[in-house]
């Protein structure tokens, strides 16, 4: 019942100085707030909703409210809390809402501006500054719950995933730059349009990306919890790209890419905070590939095939197709082939 939905379309500036990435983020919201269920006066349940809603933001962007917009009051309707969480999915579309609501509950939505600076960058424990999202686990229909996809993404399966930490955004230049300093190894070879460092990091094969990993201490998710937090994870409303059914909120592709990868966080979140899970750059996982692996997955935090030729890629790119970026996409290619690299990037993942 308690539920919370933040629409956020991230301004960013970006900065690498003396080692560390100085990031300040504005940040327009629409957060959910529920008063706990005691009927108090009507101002102390509008009161408690909307510090519930203050407590969300922060939980949910990880930074602190500075300005909240005028509230406007009046009743809800009935079929509110469900036709909300599907009408302010759309591009630009607001709403500030507060009233009792059918489940007895005071619920507010809060319309507002969330900023925050702050120094991300080389720590003993964290030395290229990966920002990561709580995703607490659950269980899950993996697959090809649409219907509409390949054969390789069937049979749709039960599956649970533990508790895990992913990356907020696919890892950038920025950061993977830190890396190549750090270790002498050379940038992987810059495309057509130059490093820019806030955009993710590509012409990538698998083993390079383990070394990154290896180096800052972290490592890939599995396919499993990639499918679980690409689909929303415990707060998934259902989209089939991550965080909306309509492919321009939440992705850059070929319709819209203008041939090129775009800054981190630009486009729209899925429902745990994490951004550009469909599209902007293919993202590898830690699974060997097998194209019907599904038919014999384990159901409790399955990990690919003890074996293969071939690591698993998940979501599609900036040339990709629509039909490329759902939650549901995946392809395998060699840890060391380095045909197609241009499309190819990754996050990381963390064990709490």
């Amino acid at each position: 019942m308690r539920k919370c939905y933040i629409l956020a379309a991230i301004l960013s500036s970006i900065t690498i100085v003396t080692g560390l990435i100085s990031a300040q983020n504005t940040i327009d919201v629409v957060v959910e707030g529920i008063s706990d269920g005691v009927r108090n006066t009507k101002q102390k349940d509008r009161d408690e909703a909307i510090m519930d809603a203050k407590l969300k933001a922060i939980e949910r962007a990880g930074v602190d409210i500075t300005s909240v917009t005028t509230i406007e009051n009046f009743q809800l309707k009935k079929d509110w809390i469900e036709s909300k969480a599907k009408a302010s999915i759309l591009p630009g579309f607001q709403i500030v809402e507060v009233g009792y609501a059918a489940d007895g509950l005071y619920h507010v939505v809060l319309s507002g501006k969330v900023t925050s600076t702050s120094k991300i960058g080389a720590t003993e424990d964290n030395p290229a500054g990966i920002e990561f999202v709580f995703v607490k686990g659950g269980t899950f229909q993996m697959g090809d719950t649409f219907g509409d996809g390949e054969k390789y993404e069937n049979p749709v399966h039960t599956v649970t995933v533990s508790d895990f930490y992913l990356g907020k955004t696919e890892v950038t230049v920025a950061q993977f730059r830190v890396f190549c300093n750090a270790t002498g190894r050379a940038m992987p070879r810059e495309p057509e349009w130059g490093w820019q460092d806030d955009h993710p990091v590509l012409n990538l094969t698998w083993n390079d990306c383990q070394a990154f990993c290896r180096w800052v201490g972290f490592r890939m998710p599995t396919e499993a919890e990639w499918e679980y937090a690409a689909r929303g994870g415990n707060q998934s409303l259902g989209f089939k790209y991550s965080g909306s059914d309509n492919v321009d909120d939440v992705a850059w592709y070929k319709l819209n890419s203008v041939g090129k990868t775009h800054s981190v966080g630009t486009k729209m979140s899925n429902e745990l905070g994490l951004y550009d899970m469909s599209g902007n750059v293919e993202e590898f996982c830690s699974d060997w590939y097998e194209w019907n692996y599904y038919s014999s997955s384990p159901i409790i935090n399955p990990r690919g095939p003890l074996s293969g030729d071939h690591r698993t890629i998940r979501n599609s790119h900036y040339l990709g197709s629509a039909h490329g970026v759902r939650c549901t996409y995946r392809a395998g290619t060699a840890p060391d082939n380095i045909l197609f690299v241009q499309y190819q990037g990754f996050r990381c993942a963390r064990t709490p």
